[in-house]
């Protein structure tokens, strides 16, 4: 008996060992080194495929901080699921996607973006700048219900910290008629300038955090304040915040 709780506790200790092993693996500075599968892409595609990524970097961090230049720069937190192999990055701007990650060889790693492309990284030196991280504000939240929540949420405002007056006037003028319609099925329609998207809602956070998923991304709201008439959303963990009537 004894020698059979010895031997679960020291298989117990080798797996979180293991475990632990193979999430340290994946932190370092990230750099694109070439397309590893382009799934049949022309001679066109790919050239167009390697200007497209090679300035790629993320870096991730032992503190599950990130960041990355995918296509544009962005910072934020991350996790790993060893099993799966699937990274998801949560941006402080309130992007929140997952990609799948593996340790290659001799310092390498292939990143897939979807099914189809395939990314060979090579793990390259950090410098003094790479250490530096956006100063992420924590500002008080509320909690919202799903009745307060299911409403028809017209476009009144957005701020956007150290923006002239001019400038957010532009911009509230281009987001003029925008909405959020939550639904009681989980389910939203949203209009945002011209774009248009459908998908499904959640809380999270002690229900202090909406999170909007499409596909495989979601997109994050924090909830500042919300009366019977108004709703005001931090966008991701930054200042700017959206400010919705339920009449236009």
């Amino acid at each position: 008996m004894k020698k059979a709780v010895l031997f679960l506790l020291v298989s117990s200790i080798c797996f979180v060992k293991l475990n632990a092993q193979k999430v340290d693996s994946i932190f370092g500075n990230w750099k694109f080194s070439k397309l590893h599968s382009t799934d049949g892409a022309d001679s066109i595609g790919i050239s167009l495929m390697k200007e497209m990524f090679k300035e790629m970097t993320i870096y991730l961090k032992p503190n599950y901080h990130y960041k990355a230049n995918l296509i544009k720069k962005e910072e934020g937190t991350f996790e790993y699921d060893v099993k799966s192999k699937k990274l998801t990055l949560s941006s402080n701007n309130g992007k929140k996607s997952s990609l799948i990650f593996e340790n290659y060889q001799n310092e390498t790693a292939i990143i897939g973006l979807d099914e189809k492309l395939k990314i060979l990284l090579q793990k390259i030196p950090t410098t003094l700048e790479d250490e530096k991280e956006e100063l992420v504000t924590k500002p008080l939240l509320v909690s919202i219900t799903s009745a307060q929540l299911c409403k028809k949420w017209f476009f009144s405002e957005r701020f956007v910290p150290n923006k002239s007056e001019k400038i957010l006037k532009m911009v509230n003028e281009v987001f003029k008629g925008s909405f959020f319609d939550f639904k009681k099925d989980k389910t939203y329609n949203m209009k945002t300038g011209e774009i248009t998207q459908t998908g499904k809602w959640s809380l999270t956070n002690e229900n202090k955090t909406i999170l909007l998923t499409v596909d495989n991304e979601s997109s994050i709201w924090n909830v500042k304040k919300v009366t019977g008439n108004e709703l005001i959303l931090f966008k991701g963990n930054t200042e700017e915040y959206w400010t919705f009537l339920l009449k236009e």
